[in-house]
């Protein structure tokens, strides 16, 4: 039995469903500058912030600052990683961005609109 309960809210789709979408779409589409771009992207904040963490945990416990100047290191390597990325993505990907916002904006703006007219109905 489905059921055909209308909600009262609709919610709008979460930032980090989109996100993904993105990802999905740009790595499936575009050439490989900008899937090399997508994958530095991606990569960039566990390189320096995970890579970090775990420098400093083996600094912690062999008590060796070689581990606290690799932590720096990889914190900074991570933002170059970043710097690379938004190179190579470039207004390419701020064209396609805003281009799929719009549309599931758009998309979403309809669905709101329909259940609402439903609800109303349904009264």
């Amino acid at each position: 039995m489905q059921n055909t309960e209308v909600p009262s809210r609709v919610a709008m789709p979460s930032f980090f469903g989109f996100l993904c979408r993105q990802v999905r779409r740009g790595l499936s589409g575009g050439g490989p500058t900008f899937k090399l771009g997508m994958i530095l992207f991606l990569l960039n904040w566990p390189v320096g912030w995970g890579g970090g963490a775990l420098c400093a945990l083996l600094a912690a416990a062999y008590k060796s600052k070689f581990w606290l100047l690799a932590a720096g290191f990889l914190y900074i390597f991570s933002w170059i990683m970043l710097g690379v990325a938004t190179i190579l993505l470039g207004v390419d990907a701020k064209k396609r961005l805003l281009a799929q916002y719009k549309k599931s904006r758009i998309a979403f703006d309809r669905l709101k609109k329909y259940r609402l007219a439903k609800l109303k109905t349904k009264d």
